[in-house]
């Protein structure tokens, strides 16, 4: 599982990590996506008037356990492929949630 570092970049109040996003998906799952150097995010919402955004930070909220107020998308608004910023969580507990 030590290939999907290159999608997570330690910061000094969190880490920031590179998503392509499917939306309209039947379920919600995040997996890493070696050909696209990102983690894919599958979710549920459909990418209408932000309800993909929303549902793509409450799902990451969600699997990484930190505040949805701590988790931004600082690049990729409207496009499939986003950074997002998570604040109070470290690299190696990203790694430990998505190993599990």
């Amino acid at each position: 599982m030590g290939a999907f570092e290159n999608a997570i970049c330690e910061k000094e109040e969190g880490v920031t990590i590179e998503v392509y996003v499917t939306p309209g998906a039947k379920k919600r799952e995040i997996v890493y996506n070696e050909w696209r150097s990102a983690f894919e995010v599958k979710i549920d919402a459909r990418a209408e008037r932000g309800m993909a955004n929303d549902a793509i930070i409450l799902f990451l909220a969600d699997v990484f356990e930190v505040e949805r107020s701590g988790i931004r998308i600082i690049r990729g608004a409207k496009s499939r492929r986003k950074t997002i910023e998570l604040k109070g969580i470290r690299k190696d507990d990203i790694k430990r949630r998505l190993i599990k």
